[in-house]
């Protein structure tokens, strides 16, 4: 038998769901000659949300600065929420296994003209360096891992599919790359 308090919990979580679900399905639902928008700062949240309803506020960040205040159409929603969930999904995992890191990663996204630059890094331990290093020279060329079917090699960063969802669904001139810089894992679109 469930206790109260636990069933609560339950009907708590699934109406904040299913809230949410509504929020984000009414983005997409084309009204008469209404096209539905978003800000960049709407897919970060809201990717940072999910996260933390499923891993119970596990991941923060010491600083995330936005300096966008363009509005996107909502097709795009789901291609940038997809990005910054891979992305954010990284760090913690990779916090989980250093603790000591927790909410040191930051988010930077700044427009030049019509450059959106996304920059997203975590710190990390010295002795993962060289583990990291390997996965980046297995990464760099992500258009052959694709081509070569050889996607599980990338080690579950999902860091494929961002390449994919950055290139072919963003498209234009759009690019991505990881590295590492001063000790710190980064991400850059």
């Amino acid at each position: 038998q469930l206790s109260n308090a636990f069933k609560d919990a339950i009907t708590t979580c699934k109406t904040e769901f299913q809230t949410d679900i509504k929020v984000v399905s009414s983005w997409f639902k084309p009204e008469r000659s209404k096209v539905r928008f978003f800000s960049v700062r709407q897919a970060v949240d809201t990717s940072l949300s999910v996260i933390n309803r499923i891993n119970q506020n596990a991941l923060s960040f010491q600083n995330i600065t936005i300096d966008d205040h363009s509005n996107y159409k909502g097709d795009y929603f789901n291609a940038v929420h997809d990005i910054f969930h891979d992305m954010m999904n990284n760090i913690l995992r990779y916090e989980t296994k250093r603790p000591e890191l927790k909410g040191q990663g930051e988010i930077r996204i700044t427009r030049e003209g019509e450059i959106l630059n996304i920059e997203v890094s975590n710190p990390v331990d010295q002795a993962d360096i060289k583990e990291i290093e390997g996965i980046l020279i297995e990464q760099q060329d992500f258009p052959a891992l694709i081509a070569g079917g050889k996607t599980r090699r990338e080690k579950n960063s999902g860091c494929v599919k961002i390449y994919s969802t950055v290139m072919y669904t963003l498209g234009g001139e759009s690019q991505y790359e990881n590295q590492l810089e001063n000790n710190c894992f980064v991400a850059k679109i």
